[in-house]
């Protein structure tokens, strides 16, 4: 039997290489900015693990990135910079 793959992984692990893209950084230095392992970013960026909420909450926090544009693709990927920034996500 053939395990299904998550539409949810291969969208996110686009959208989070995106933002390393945009950044114009290495995986080394996106995830020192982010205080997570290169190995984390590369299992992710190659869609072999889903990222963790502490690292989806450091990439809204640490780079401005929506929530909504991170886990669903809709909207912008940044928050406007008159919003509010929250923390937190809402499951």
């Amino acid at each position: 039997m053939q395990k299904r793959k998550s539409p949810f992984k291969k969208d996110i692990s686009e959208r989070i290489k995106a933002i390393r893209s945009t950044m114009g950084l290495l995986q080394k230095d996106f995830a020192q900015k982010l205080g997570f392992a290169e190995k984390t970013i590369s299992t992710i960026e190659t869609k072999r693990q889903l990222p963790t909420i502490p690292l989806i909450t450091s990439l809204m926090k640490n780079f401005n990135i929506s929530s909504s544009w991170l886990l669903t693709g809709e909207g912008e990927m940044y928050n406007k910079k008159d919003e509010p920034e929250s923390s937190q996500l809402e499951l």
